[in-house]
């Protein structure tokens, strides 16, 4: 399975950027890969970050971010206040959420909905996530389409544009609760360190104690390796 989503698909390694007045509102750790919330003011508002590499054209990309939302002091505990998507042009320092604008695509678990050129209405899609989750995006620039992946389940195409076939887009999400922290890991992360282990299981299996084990129990050990 994971093979057949794998092939002919593309994973950027992808890093977080802030702009303008959002700029002091995140803390980005020292590899780029992980971003907080940290604001001190305008709790009820909407900030947004960005991946600094736009995806290639003419191909399919998949990048995935892992959220957590922070333990105490929140204002919505019931759902979780975050967009996540796509988005063109970022030099233009969108305000707000990405997705409030004309330049961007998200989904909002919030409310279980899609948002692109609005802050409070969008078709219903995938399913509301609460406490932080897994959000994987299929980023399409071949035919031009944006689909989302909720904790390992697609739901299918939710954009089809024909800006997404010749334009720049970058990762991009939105996020209100202070402590709220991202996390990108694609999947080609995720498969090297399955690979890095099966190469490590191999290497013990070569031990002398397994070797002892009496051979079915040996065959059935390393058949999966």
């Amino acid at each position: 399975m994971i093979r057949n989503f794998c092939d002919g698909m593309n994973f950027p390694h992808l890093h977080w950027i802030s702009y303008g007045n959002s700029r002091n509102d995140f803390e980005i750790g020292d590899d780029g890969r992980k971003i907080t919330l940290i604001r001190k003011s305008g709790s009820n508002i909407f900030v947004s970050a960005y991946s600094k590499e736009s995806f290639p054209l003419k191909t399919v990309s998949y990048f995935e971010v892992q959220y957590t939302m922070p333990t105490k002091g929140r204002t919505f505990t019931l759902k979780d206040q975050i967009k996540i998507g796509v988005c063109m042009n970022v030099e233009n320092e969108l305000s707000n959420a990405f997705s409030d604008h004309s330049n961007g695509w998200a989904f909002y678990p919030y409310d279980s909905a899609l948002r692109h050129q609005s802050s409070g209405s969008g078709i219903k899609y995938g399913k509301e996530i609460k406490n932080g989750g897994t959000i994987g995006v299929i980023v399409d620039t071949l035919n031009g389409e944006i689909s989302f992946c909720i904790d390992g389940e697609n739901f299918g195409v939710a954009f089809k544009e024909e800006a997404f076939i010749n334009n720049k887009l970058y990762a991009a999400i939105a996020v209100l609760e202070i402590g709220t922290c991202f996390e990108l890991a694609t999947l080609a992360d995720k498969l090297w360190e399955r690979r890095k282990g099966i190469i490590y299981a191999r290497m013990i299996c070569r031990l002398p104690i397994f070797r002892r084990l009496p051979d079915g129990i040996f065959r059935e050990i390393t058949h999966y390796l």
